[in-house]
């Protein structure tokens, strides 16, 4: 049986991939980082060596989970659309 969005458990390391096959990059880390809930909201994507960049991916975004890859349901060209490299504010809202 397949497991539920729910039951999901990223670690840091996983493979990140996008709808359109691409390898966007591997997870470094979680925000929050020690979310009550025990369920992160974003993924921290380090995109690679060339080009630097960190993505703060929602776990909302994620397609399917497993054998330590993230698919996610948008391909390359709308993540760069997404403004997804920049530090999600509303982490910070009360």
């Amino acid at each position: 049986m397949a497991r539920l969005p729910d039951q999901w458990r990223f670690l840091e390391g996983n493979e990140v991939i996008t709808a359109d096959g691409e390898r966007m990059g591997i997870v470094l880390r979680f925000l929050p980082e020690d979310p009550g809930s025990g369920k992160p909201e974003y993924l921290v994507i380090e995109e690679g060596f060339l080009s630097p960049t960190d993505y703060y991916v929602p776990v909302s975004a994620v397609a399917t989970y497993g054998d330590g890859q993230v698919s996610l349901r948008l391909t390359k060209e709308d993540i760069l659309r997404q403004g997804w490299d920049t530090f999600p504010l509303n982490l910070f809202k009360e």
